[in-house]
């Protein structure tokens, strides 16, 4: 649960990841875009500095897409 005005900060994502608001409403910022998303929206973004931010508190759903060539899977 991320707590209403409570933010995950830029971190360099090196893979595609999915987001699913289970819960609630989340600003989502890649590359400096940001994004906003509602409950049972879904969001894929491809390698880059992601943060998030809940409006009214929100659960998240995020899930990590291999391409089969990052570094992080030797």
């Amino acid at each position: 649960m991320l707590k209403a005005g409570r933010k995950i900060r830029d971190a360099q994502v090196d893979s595609y990841v999915l987001f699913y608001v289970v819960q609630g409403e989340v600003i989502v910022t890649r590359n400096e875009e940001p994004a906003r998303l509602l409950e049972n929206q879904v969001f894929i973004t491809e390698p880059a500095i992601v943060s998030l931010e809940a409006v009214n508190g929100a659960r998240l759903m995020g899930i990590r897409i291999s391409t089969g060539h990052d570094e992080s899977d030797g």
